[in-house]
């Protein structure tokens, strides 16, 4: 998606970054930012077909993701645990 509309890509990338540095589930920040991106596409972007074309990677990544949904939802969820300084 990066050569297609490379801001919204980036910032989405940056909404996952913020989003892994706050909750530190990967999951959640994966489907948050896979999200925003067709949103971002759609304001940033002339092209409409780049907006659809995004709208099939979220929902790629929302069927990919069904399990940690559930346990999402369940808040069974993993968190990534912080590297203790040595």
């Amino acid at each position: 998606m990066l050569p297609l509309a490379w801001l919204p890509s980036l910032l989405s990338l940056g909404i996952w970054v913020g989003l892994m540095a706050i909750f530190r589930i990967a999951s959640l920040a994966s489907i948050i930012s896979a999200i925003s991106l067709p949103i971002l596409v759609y304001f940033l972007e002339k092209e409409l077909w780049i907006s659809y074309f995004s709208l099939l990677l979220v929902l790629v990544v929302i069927i990919s993701h069904q399990s940690n949904l559930k346990r999402l939802f369940q808040g069974k969820e993993k968190r990534i645990e912080r590297i203790p300084p040595k």
